[in-house]
């Protein structure tokens, strides 16, 4: 009987584990909860500022408007002199995120001051300053030559680099200039080349979606909470999106279930932090407030209870739509061409996807509850079956058996009187 019990009680341990639904907003909100939770316990951003999980514990903190002493973080940052380039670029971000502001100097030396060769290093040095809002002061280089030279960075398959983060970093790079145009002027007489920032964050839309897991997600924590950033800064919903979800899974879930039962992401402190940061874009996407990376945007209250269920769906947060074309002029780089054929979206079409609605998911949940009654009705039939054979059938046997002997009994006593 007890294994009975347990077979019926793993299997519906089994099945309600790969029964998934769209997260709600209080879903979400909670797994936050717990994970800030241990962060805080775990994470001493005033003592090391300018490591991975300080900086991003420090940019989720705020745009999730947790209490902090910021202005000890500015001044702590303000005084510290980041190890690499990488280092500074994600120390500015921090500490605009606390609402400091940096010299010139500092923001020049990490960002516009280089000649990067890295994408990944072009894609933060944008984010860093065009999240804090920083002019660019140089006499060699403005925000357009620098948005031209991550651009031609593009392969033809919408990657940079053919690599996941570094194209999760590009788009949400490219999601600052979004409707821009840009055109180059060649080293030939007349060679002109097109970038158009709104289809390039297509394209990098459509490359994330024709290469994730099984699981719709991207083999670690850090790429899959860059990619879920990625397609809040485009306006594309990573947990409901057909291109991101199969009805099982999204790229979302892919990220939420390595959160641990302590909060942790895999007890790690970076990729808990990045993983905050990509969960409170999510959240701040659902409530139709400013993307993550908008540092300087001040959009609260922030009410976890209070989300909008019909947004970010289907690519419609980015409609090919491009000011006026912007001359870019290099005097000595040639460019790739990317401007033939206009780019086809190999599977992946904005207008043709299934728009998000509340509908779908209460369509989820209704199949959902429609599974479940079934199974308890075949787990009721089936202990009752049980309960039949262990129970009621073999008290009938014992009952006709000990009649028998009764007879026998009798039978005996009569004999003796006689």
């Amino acid at each position: 009987m007890k294994k009975i019990f347990a077979l019926i009680s793993a299997f519906f341990m089994l099945f309600f584990c790969n029964a998934k639904a769209a997260y709600t907003g209080s879903d979400i909100n909670n797994i936050a909860g717990f994970s800030f939770e241990w962060a805080e316990k775990n994470i001493a951003p005033l003592a090391n500022p300018d490591s991975v999980a300080s900086d991003y514990h420090i940019m989720a903190l705020k745009r999730a408007g947790k209490a902090f002493d910021y202005g000890k973080y500015i001044s702590v940052t303000d005084a510290k002199t980041p190890k690499t380039v990488q280092d500074g670029q994600r120390m500015i971000m921090a500490n605009t995120a606390a609402g400091g502001v940096l010299d010139d100097d500092i923001i020049s030396q990490y960002t516009y001051g280089k000649e990067f060769t890295n994408t990944q290093d072009i894609a933060t040095s944008l984010i860093a300053i065009l999240s804090g809002e920083y002019a660019v002061k140089s006499d060699t280089t403005d925000i357009n030559r620098l948005a031209v030279q991550l651009l031609e960075k593009q392969n033809s398959d919408g990657s940079f680099d053919s690599d996941i983060l570094t194209t999760a970093k590009s788009m949400i790079a490219l999601s600052f200039l979004s409707g821009k145009c840009y055109v180059v002027k060649g080293e030939e007489i007349g060679e002109r080349y097109r970038y158009d920032v709104n289809t390039a964050i297509l394209r990098g839309v459509n490359y994330l979606q024709n290469n994730k897991n099984q699981d719709c997600g991207y083999g670690n924590v850090l790429n899959t909470a860059f990619v879920v950033m990625a397609l809040d800064s485009a306006g594309v919903d990573a947990d409901n999106d057909p291109g991101f979800s199969d009805g099982e899974n999204s790229t979302l879930s892919a990220l939420l279930e390595n959160c641990e039962a302590d909060g942790s992401f895999g007890g790690d402190k970076d990729s808990t932090a990045v993983a905050l940061c990509a969960i409170v874009s999510h959240l701040r996407a659902m409530q139709g407030n400013s993307a993550f990376f908008t540092l300087r945007t001040e959009d609260m209250p922030y009410n976890p209870d209070d989300y909008i269920e019909d947004i970010n769906h289907s690519g419609e947060g980015l409609k090919i739509e491009t000011q006026d074309e912007i001359e870019v002029s290099f005097a000595t780089q040639k460019l790739i061409d990317t401007s033939e054929p206009p780019y086809t979206l190999e599977s992946y079409s904005p207008v043709e996807s299934e728009p998000y609605t509340g509908q779908r998911r209460n369509g989820k949940n209704l199949i959902v509850i429609i599974v479940v009654i079934v199974f308890v009705i075949i787990t009721a039939v089936a202990l009752a079956i049980v309960s039949y054979f262990v129970y009621i059938r073999p008290k009938k046997n014992f009952h006709c058996k000990k009649s028998e002997e009764d007879e026998g009994d009798s039978e005996n006593k009569s004999d003796t009187r006689k």
